[in-house]
């Protein structure tokens, strides 16, 4: 039976172990892809929530003062 030189099994170890880092860094990646998602999804429904608010204070300010103006910064109509 033959066997390799040392150089040879080097290599050979070397490139299983940068794919053994690729495959974790991988992973990493997912992970943080995943936990992006989440976050993701959570800031859309807070926006959705915020946008149902606003819908509502409209619509209470119309039946309240009619269709009008408000200048944000002063309130005035």
């Amino acid at each position: 039976m033959g066997k390799v030189t040392e150089e040879e099994l080097k290599a050979i170890v070397d490139i299983r172990q940068d794919i053994s880092q690729i495959v974790y860094n991988l992973g990493e990646l997912e992970y943080q892809t995943t936990v992006l998602e989440i976050s993701k999804e959570e800031v859309k429904d807070k926006m959705k929530e915020l946008r149902t608010k606003e819908s509502k204070l409209f619509e209470e300010l119309r039946t309240k003062y009619g269709n009008v103006n408000i200048n944000i910064e002063t309130g005035e109509f």
